[in-house]
């Protein structure tokens, strides 16, 4: 059985002075982690085969239904003075050209064509990796953050 999802955006932005509002897609893991999506365009969230499938212009994954137990949109502080949660793994891809990783536990993120051959291979470092796609052909890339998630990258 396939069922879509399509959440309207959060209610009113706030936008305080000296920091930026981004929206992004929140999973809360049933490990007590919570993953973070920013987000441009809106994804459509699909339950299908016991996964909870996310996928959207720039990227498609999937979680086991039994390792989510929340999901939401929200509007987060993406300035200067934000603070990491720990627990917390944040990706963005939203300019076409940088793909962002904060929060991360992996050792790696390995990004390959959609062939499988090694393309870059970039050391997680503080938690934070940041890899450039820009030179890059448009086409779908896979992201793979060794020991936690995969990722599939659609460059426009």
């Amino acid at each position: 059985m396939l069922c879509s999802v399509a959440l309207p955006p959060p209610f009113g932005l706030i936008h305080a002075a000296e920091t930026e509002q981004a929206e992004f897609l929140v999973l809360k893991m049933a490990d007590s982690k919570t993953a973070e999506f920013k987000l441009s365009t809106r994804p459509v969230i699909a339950f299908s085969d016991d996964k909870l499938q996310i996928t959207s212009d720039e990227i498609s994954t999937d979680y086991p239904q039994s390792d989510v137990t929340e999901f939401y949109f929200t509007a987060i502080s993406t300035g200067i003075e934000e603070k990491v949660n720990p627990s917390t793994m944040s990706f963005s891809y939203t300019d076409n050209a940088t793909i962002r990783i904060s929060g991360s536990a992996a050792g790696e993120a390995v990004l390959y064509d959609a062939n499988g051959k090694l393309l870059q291979r970039q050391k997680v470092s503080g938690g934070n990796a940041t890899i450039n796609v820009d030179s890059y052909a448009p086409g779908v890339y896979i992201l793979n953050l060794t020991n936690e998630h995969s990722f599939k990258i659609i460059k426009k």
